[in-house]
């Protein structure tokens, strides 16, 4: 029988004092069957037992549709002489904080998703140097398969002395003065050991009151980029012939080579062709 029943629990299930006390679990009408079966076993398993039973994210339909996700807590009702006589059951409703917590693990997984599909290197570093985040591709190309196995410092990864002091410098900087660097780099990768350039840029981490707890660093391989603009600039300045650029304004903006030709170009650099006419 249902010897006491409070007030919450009375208006969702649309019961008065007097209605809810004719009823037993059994023959209660605001509970489906397979709800009153589930709730007489665990009544039972705590008269048998005498062991309090916690049940966690029980969901719940209540009479008007709504359904609930409530923590039960179970504990055996004693009289004065310690027997056991009864159940006493609480229900905490979670619903609200279950539903926070889905769209927070949601929130997360997008995150994740992004950061492990960006081509770049993405890492989280605290004040302490620790990084607490980097993406699928920075630990990868360090060799580490996935980024829960990464390292915890900059001492644990594929790099000189020398570079892991540079790296530590340009951190501290960035931390100590709250602004934004930028710079290249030449960085040793594991496993294969070769050398790649990269466009790293850093960024504090602020917390809600603007506090730099850390940093955000983000790098992009330009190695074939410079080796390309490498290339061209030694083809352009070995060339046997002149080479000149002009903007949509006629003007000339670049001119490389050999020669009399050449010499005479360099002068008219940033003047617009009207102005040359004549």
């Amino acid at each position: 029988r249902i010897l006491m029943a409070n007030r919450r629990m009375l208006n969702d299930y649309g019961l008065d004092e007097a209605s809810y006390r004719r009823f037993t679990t059994r023959t209660a009408p605001w509970l489906p069957e397979e709800e009153r079966n589930r709730v007489l076993a665990s009544d039972h398993e705590v008269m048998d037992t005498g062991q309090r039973m916690t049940q966690a994210a029980v969901r719940t339909v209540l009479p008007d549709g709504r359904t609930t996700v409530n923590d039960i807590i179970k504990v055996p009702l004693r009289d004065a002489d310690g027997v056991i006589t009864g159940v006493v059951a609480v229900a905490l409703d979670v619903t609200e904080r279950q539903r926070a917590e889905q769209e927070l693990e949601r929130s997360q997984s997008l995150l994740r998703t992004v950061v492990d599909t960006l081509p770049l290197w993405l890492w989280v570093k605290d004040r302490a140097g620790r990084y607490v985040m980097m993406n699928r591709k920075f630990a990868q190309e360090l060799g580490f398969p996935q980024p829960e196995q990464a390292p915890i410092t900059s001492e644990d990864l594929p790099w000189t002395p020398e570079q892991r002091e540079l790296i530590s410098g340009h951190d501290r900087g960035v931390m100590e003065h709250g602004l934004q660097q930028e710079q290249e780099s030449h960085l040793v990768l594991h496993p294969h050991g070769g050398e790649s350039i990269q466009h790293i840029v850093r960024c504090p981490l602020r917390d809600a009151d603007g506090t730099v707890t850390g940093l955000v660093g983000v790098a992009m391989d330009v190695t074939a980029q410079r080796r390309t603009e490498g290339l061209l600039r030694n083809v352009v300045t070995n060339t046997p012939v002149v080479l000149w650029a002009l903007d949509h304004n006629g003007t000339i903006t670049l001119s490389e080579g050999k020669g009399l030709a050449a010499q005479r170009l360099h002068p008219l650099h940033g003047i617009p062709i009207q102005a040359r006419r004549g």
